[in-house]
């Protein structure tokens, strides 16, 4: 669990790497003195030091800080998918957003949620010869995370697959251009450490969310951005 100590810690970390602009998007350490990484690189670093290989980063700065290692997964793909001119900022909002001493639990099945109902407007550009079974998937996965019961977790991941089976082949071609694949990407970053519900949201919504314009995967980027800092601000309170 994240201590204040901690978060003031974190806070100053990110702080410096923005203003020595060491971070980087695309690998954890740069190649050369190893100065220079990505949103969760850079922490890994200043923590563990340099290692030849870094067998899980995000492993390094949850046990470290005191944070959940989906929310590492999460961050590092949001970090990877932001514009350039956003990423520094953000890496140092997300620091000032942790909320302390509280189970962050709640806030990674908002988050999910909120990215899912995100991906769900997109849903009048889904050819109902598979949109009808992956939008019904997706509001399971949703209802999972409103009420993360057992019985709801077996719901959500039993429509993920059975909506995954009925819409492939033709669904992935229809389905290129159907939703932005930032809310599919950063759901799935974030379920893929916390609870095998994320396989019904890959599933499902893997589907529907495959690549859109430059444009509006930046935009969908900077959405999810800032769902993120609400949500865990809000929690914060």
């Amino acid at each position: 669990m994240l201590t204040l100590e901690k978060k003031m810690a974190r806070i100053e970390r990110a702080k410096q790497h923005a203003a020595a602009d060491r971070l980087r998007s695309g690998y954890y350490s740069d190649d050369a003195d190893h100065s220079r990484g990505c949103s969760v690189g850079c922490d890994a670093i200043d923590i563990a030091g340099w290692q030849s290989q870094f067998d899980n980063p995000h492993a390094i700065v949850a046990e470290h800080d005191g944070t959940p290692e989906w929310l590492e997964y999460l961050r590092d793909a949001v970090f990877e998918n932001l514009p350039k001119e956003d990423r520094a900022r953000w890496h140092v909002e997300l620091a000032e957003a942790l909320p302390v001493g509280v189970d962050m639990q709640p806030a990674y099945h908002a988050i999910c949620a909120a990215m899912l109902q995100q991906t769900l407007e997109h849903r009048p550009t889904w050819d109902d010869s598979y949109g009808v079974q992956v939008e019904a998937a997706i509001r399971q996965v949703i209802a999972y995370h409103s009420d993360p019961t057992d019985i709801a977790r077996n719901a959500a991941r039993n429509a993920g697959r059975s909506a995954a089976r009925n819409a492939q082949g033709a669904a992935w071609s229809a389905a290129r251009n159907a939703a932005s694949n930032a809310a599919w990407s950063a759901a799935w970053s974030a379920a893929r450490s916390a609870g095998n519900a994320g396989d019904a949201a890959g599933n499902a919504a893997g589907c529907a969310a495959r690549s859109a314009a430059d444009t509006v995967e930046s935009a969908a980027w900077r959405r999810i951005a800032a769902t993120v800092i609400g949500i865990l601000s809000a929690q914060a309170q």
